[in-house]
């Protein structure tokens, strides 16, 4: 969250919570999680709207799992599930977690890192075909970034414009990077094919690899492309 207006109200409201273990306390009642939604949602429209823009995008992974939630506070959100081919996004959270433990809260094992893909994943497929929901693969954003990012600004109700698939935004991809999260280091650079595949067999050994492709296979979701079509 790079937003400096969002950021204060964020930490503003966290301080406000009593101090406690790591469940909501009970006073935080559905009413209040209500009107914290709504609240959230007003200081993330006049950050746009104070930025010169008409919209805005909130990408925290969990939110996934918090869809009714959302949709409860804000009626007229749009989700964007982007999905990644299970051996590479797997690789990647495997090796992330184990390089930065302190930043994903503790390393994790293979097994782990599957089950979280098979989760998530199985999630989305919940929602292919309802309208509020977009499904970007990411293979093909690779293979056709300007016709997949075209299609995703008519989800949104955005003009398409090339810059959006270009280096030329160095002055705002520099805010989007985090200086301690080296992981978001190349998030300004173009899509290219060599940002996607290849992780699976440079990330794992052999004997992770079987886990992966093993837990993948009883999914039945080892195929992004049969999910979406």
């Amino acid at each position: 969250m790079t937003d400096p207006v969002v950021r204060e109200f964020l930490e503003r409201k966290l301080k406000e919570l009593p101090d406690g273990n790591a469940q909501l306390p009970s006073a935080l009642s559905s009413l209040f999680v209500a009107g914290y939604g709504h609240r959230f949602q007003q200081c993330l429209d006049d950050a746009a709207r104070a930025g010169g823009k008409s919209l805005w995008v909130e990408k925290t992974p969990q939110h996934l799992h918090r869809i009714p939630q959302i949709l409860r506070s804000i009626e007229n959100a749009r989700f964007v599930h982007v999905l990644r081919s299970g051996r590479d996004a797997i690789a990647s959270l495997f090796k992330v977690t184990s390089e930065y433990p302190d930043r994903w809260g503790g390393s994790r094992t293979i097994e782990d890192c599957a089950s979280r893909w098979i989760t998530d994943v199985s999630i989305s497929a919940d929602y292919v075909g309802d309208r509020r929901h977009h499904m970007l693969v990411y293979d093909e954003l690779v293979a056709d970034p300007e016709a997949v990012t075209r299609d995703l600004c008519e989800f949104v109700g955005l003009p398409f414009d090339a810059v959006m698939i270009s280096d030329s935004g160095d002055a705002y991809w520099s805010s989007v990077a985090e200086a301690d999260a080296a992981w978001t280091a190349n998030a300004g650079r173009p899509v290219s094919s060599g940002t996607a595949g290849g992780k699976f067999a440079s990330y794992l050994d052999s004997a992770q690899q079987r886990v992966v492709d093993a837990m993948l296979a009883t999914s039945g979701l080892a195929d992004i492309d049969d999910l979406v079509t």
